[in-house]
């Protein structure tokens, strides 16, 4: 299982460029997806042959290369969401232009309201897996996945549209205008988050079965249902805390909640499975609002035709590379004494190191506005000792000196 999780991640984060360079190449994910995503259904469904279940090449195999075609779904479900919210306004703005019916009043969709129904999907989905699996047994997984994922085959496969030819050609990331402080530190909370979020994302079934009497697979799915239901209000309203609030601003909120999480976590009864439920509404700061975040932020960096592969750059570094390593790293310390710290220390240490990188993470943005600000300043003084400059006035005899 360790192979596989280090693995995995690594191997999808490859995939996940190359689907989405072959999107903007396109211009179209219809194709790229509903492709890639029977091809992985097929290949995760090995998994259910004997002669596979009974020989680690043939899983190893069978896992990686599904993960691999599965991966295309993850890595452009942001960028086409952010595509149909680009439709949403040129639609309006035609409408304005041609001055047919009243706009007045009409409010665009953002991110969030879109983004939400992944959320809700997700929740109904590990509620209803976690009791049909205590229930049906494991193999049931793959049966309800395979009736979900054809019927988002036959959605996308029917519904989507084919090559737009409004699209834009692919743009090219100059990655090295992207070496800006503010691209780099922004970058870099992003992988620290992911290193501490992974104590969550990964463990978090093991911490409630190892650590709690009576913990069951419902009691995971409710889990799995409560954090989403907590998210869709998150994403809903995402647009108006962006209108408010900076992102950095919002990004320091998530790492103090975080901590208060991973605090209550460590303070809860053994003996009461269930209470883990009173913590899990804080995931819906923890991730919808630091998520919401960073595609917005890579919004902004990509170019224009290039949105698949930068949304897929800050998909694989977070989910795949920080969750992936930082997965290795937790697993290790979450052993009981003496072959580990046991979830009760770990979470505790990831709550002290997560404030201490929320101070480092804003002491960087108050050094960057302390550069800007002097620079600003020693150009506003510049722009007065030019000569015509307003506000300024040379009599004869007064030096350059003088005036300085």
């Amino acid at each position: 299982m360790g192979l596989i999780l280090c693995l995995n991640p690594a191997l999808r984060f490859l995939a996940q460029q190359v689907w989405a360079t072959l999107c903007d190449w396109l211009g179209s994910y219809k194709e790229v997806v509903t492709t890639s995503t029977l091809t992985g259904l097929v290949l995760a469904n090995c998994l259910m042959i004997p002669a596979v279940k009974g020989s680690f090449p043939f899983i190893l195999a069978a896992s990686l290369s599904a993960g691999m075609f599965m991966a295309a779904w993850g890595s452009v479900t942001d960028s086409m969401t952010i595509q149909v919210l680009k439709e949403y306004e040129e639609a309006h703005k035609a409408t304005l232009a041609a001055g047919d019916g009243d706009t007045r009043g009409v409010r665009l969709p953002s991110f969030g309201q879109q983004r939400l129904w992944g959320a809700l999907g997700w929740g109904v989905a590990s509620l209803a897996g976690g009791a049909v699996m205590d229930a049906f047994g494991v193999s049931t997984m793959f049966m309800s996945a395979d009736v979900l994922l054809l019927l988002m085959f036959v959605i996308v496969l029917t519904q989507f549209p084919s090559k737009k030819g409004s699209r834009a050609r692919a743009g090219r990331i100059e990655w090295g205008a992207l070496a800006r402080f503010e691209v780099v530190w922004f970058l870099a909370n992003l992988v620290v988050y992911g290193l501490h979020m992974s104590l969550v994302e990964s463990f978090l079934f093991v911490f409630l079965l190892r650590e709690f009497k009576g913990a069951t697979s419902l009691l995971c799915g409710a889990t799995i249902a409560v954090m989403c239901l907590f998210e869709m209000p998150v994403f809903f309203f995402f647009d108006r805390l962006l209108s408010r609030f900076q992102l950095t601003t919002l990004l320091s909120f998530c790492h103090l909640v975080f901590a208060v999480r991973c605090l209550a976590y460590a303070i809860l009864p053994r003996d009461q499975p269930w209470a883990v439920l009173v913590v899990e509404p804080l995931h819906g700061l923890t991730f919808a609002l630091m998520w919401s975040c960073a595609v917005e932020y890579g919004k902004r960096l990509a170019p224009p035709g290039a949105e698949a592969r930068m949304q897929a750059a800050m998909n694989g570094l977070y989910f795949l590379m920080s969750l992936g390593c930082g997965s290795l790293l937790w697993g290790h310390a979450t052993e009981p004494a003496p072959r580990g710290l046991g979830f009760t220390t770990c979470f505790k240490l990831a709550a002290c190191t997560m404030l201490t990188w929320a101070c480092v993470w804003a002491l960087g943005w108050q050094l960057l506005g302390c550069r800007r600000a002097r620079l600003a300043r020693q150009q506003a003084r510049l722009a007065l000792l030019e000569p015509g400059a307003p506000g300024t006035s040379f009599t004869s005899g007064t030096s350059m000196a003088q005036v300085r």
